[in-house]
């Protein structure tokens, strides 16, 4: 059997979170768990924090399609994460804090439309 060795996930999770102002203490409160734990593993195959890896890798998203929407320009990037959103009825970064949140505010930047 060959063991596949699973990309650390705490790295893009702090650089996605530095880039959207989120500090590392409110990204261990979205994650409920410190970071280092995204990438312990149990064995080969198991990670035992497996929701925070989930919610990690939703927050990643929503800066990755950002990234994209706005050419990586990190300025409107971050206004953008903490301004009141008209269609969200509400602000993004207060937003992903749940899970309904971050359904909701990924479900919007995947329509692609104008996210300004």
């Amino acid at each position: 059997m060959i063991a596949v060795k699973l990309r650390k996930l705490s790295n893009p999770y702090l650089q996605a979170c530095g880039h959207l102002e989120i500090s590392r203490q409110e990204g261990e409160e979205i994650l409920g768990c410190d970071v280092n734990l995204l990438d312990q593993q149990t064995c080969f195959w198991f990670y035992p924090n497996y929701k925070a890896r989930k919610i990690a890798i939703s927050v990643i998203q929503v800066y990755v399609r950002l990234f994209i929407f706005s050419s990586g320009n990190l300025r409107f990037i971050a206004h953008w994460f903490k301004t009141q959103n008209n269609s969200l009825k509400e602000i993004p970064r207060e937003l992903i804090k749940t899970s309904e949140g971050r359904t909701s505010v990924l479900d919007y930047l995947n329509q692609g439309d104008d996210i300004s």
